[in-house]
């Protein structure tokens, strides 16, 4: 019997911007308002679990995208806040960091992560399912999340430019496919 082997697509990694204040010393030397004082908070809180986020916090990554859309939409970064975001290619060793003053490049290398940690847990399960219809149905949906998340990427965030293989469209489609395979 041929053994089925499983694909986990490693995180991107990042750092906490470079501040020695803490974020509401930040949002006070920005002179915001206490609304975006508490956006700057919320931002800078969520960031530093994402710097720190493994395979298995789906939440922090799901939750700071969702702050990152929010903030997006209502022009916090292009009107209040500039921050520089640095993130290591996932596929290349050793890393190449790439930094953008870019809340898409943002969002999209979170995104990377959110396919990433689908790919874990797909494996994990697929692992754990013993031959269980429902454990391997659950494991193919996560794979199919996984390759959904870097073909939206491949499609709808290709106006970045991006020196890091693992956000080129090659790299992407790779990775989609991998995930489909």
């Amino acid at each position: 019997m041929a053994e089925i082997v499983q694909t986990v697509i490693p995180l991107k990694k990042t750092s906490l911007p470079g501040y020695a204040e803490s974020a509401n010393a930040i949002a006070q030397h920005l002179n915001l308002q206490q609304e975006h004082q508490e956006d700057v908070e919320a931002f800078y809180g969520l960031r530093a679990r994402v710097s720190m986020a493994g395979v298995e916090d789906l939440q922090s990554l799901v939750d700071y995208h969702a702050v990152l859309e929010d903030f997006e939409q209502r022009g916090i970064f292009d009107n209040f806040m500039q921050f520089n975001f640095a993130w290591t290619c996932a596929l290349q060793e050793p890393q190449n960091v790439v930094s953008e003053y870019s809340v898409s490049f943002e969002r999209s290398c979170v995104m990377f992560n959110l396919g990433s940690v689908q790919s874990y847990l797909a494996s994990r399960d697929f692992q754990m399912s013993d031959g269980k219809p429902a454990m391997l149905d659950k494991a193919y949906r996560q794979y199919q999340l996984a390759a959904s998340l870097f073909n939206h990427l491949r499609t709808k965030f290709m106006q970045l430019s991006s020196s890091s293989l693992d956000m080129t469209n090659p790299g992407l489609e790779m990775l989609e496919k991998i995930m489909l395979a």
